[in-house]
Order: C-alpha cells, then structure tokens, then sequence
C-alpha cells in the first residue's frame, strides 16, 4: 500500500514544470558565472527542461485533460524496486550496472494508472517495460520525480528540505 496517490492533469504539470523552469533560468541568469551555485541551477534547469519535454511529449500524445495517477512507495515497495534492479543487473548477458534501471523500476512501482498503461496493466514487469520502452526519458523522469515527492514524509514536527531550501532562496 502507497503512502500517498496522486492524479496529475497533464495540461497543469505542464504549466507548473514550464513556470519552474522560468524561475530556475532566471536563477541561472544571476548567478556568478563558474560556481557552484550556478552548476547548481544549471543542472535544476537541465532536469526540469528533461521532465518538461516528458509532460510536453504526453500532452502532445493525449491531450492536456489526460492524467497520469502516481502513488508514494512505501518501505515494502522500495524494497521490491531495489530487488528488480539487482536483478535486472544479474539477467544481463554481460552482468553489471544498468543506468537507469533503478530510476525507472521506481517510476514504474509508483505508476498506478495512465494512457499509455496497457488496459489492466498492475504487474512491476508490465508497468516497467511501459515506462523503458517507447516513452521519451522525460516521462520516466518526471513520474520518478513526481513519486520522489509522494514518498517524502512531509508531515510532523520538522521542515523538509525542499521548504528549508525555498525559505533560502534568493531570486
């Protein structure tokens, strides 16, 4: 059982990422050249403008009132993500890494429903293979994101560290 689930219009995750992404640039913009900071900004805006293009490529493909239903992974269902990695490493002809694997077996854990899910589609392997083939990278991204979000704790007697940030931020 997920944490938390969400329904994300398509036409609203664009808006949002397109309005994140003017404010990353215009970070980027004042920072000092040659810092860290402006790594810092520069690679904010390169993830944004990848999960902007994934949003984008959906609503081209399904229109802007489509959704995309993400859920929070619990400790359980991290564990399973973590476990399909490893295996997925292991059933290669050549054992070894696989870049990206453990980023799009967690978008695929996290994916409850959406247009381009194969009508009843609820294994890990079937959602999987939806997330790693014939989609842009950008959609894996932004779900991963997306469920990355889902899965924080972001209630209790503490601040996250992504308020804590936004409290620091100068623009």
């Amino acid at each position: 059982m997920s944490l938390t689930e969400k329904t994300y219009r398509l036409g609203d995750e664009f808006d949002r990422l397109d309005e994140r992404l003017d404010e990353a640039a215009a970070n980027l913009q004042s920072a000092e050249p040659d810092t860290m900071t402006a790594q810092i900004h520069k690679q904010q805006c390169n993830t944004l403008e990848t999960q902007l293009s994934g949003v984008a490529w959906l609503v081209d493909e399904y229109g802007a009132d489509a959704t995309v239903t993400i859920a929070g992974l619990d400790a359980g269902m991290f564990a399973r993500v973590q476990d399909r990695a490893a295996a997925m490493r292991v059933e290669r002809d050549e054992p070894g890494d696989i870049p990206g694997a453990r980023g799009q077996v967690f978008a695929a854990m996290a994916l409850v429903d959406a247009p381009f899910l194969a009508d009843g589609t609820t294994s890990l392997d079937g959602k999987t293979e939806a997330v790693s083939s014939g989609l842009p990278i950008g959609v894996a991204k932004w779900i991963e994101d997306r469920a990355n979000e889902l899965t924080s704790v972001s209630e209790g007697n503490f601040t996250p560290l992504h308020e804590r940030l936004k409290a620091t931020q100068t623009t």
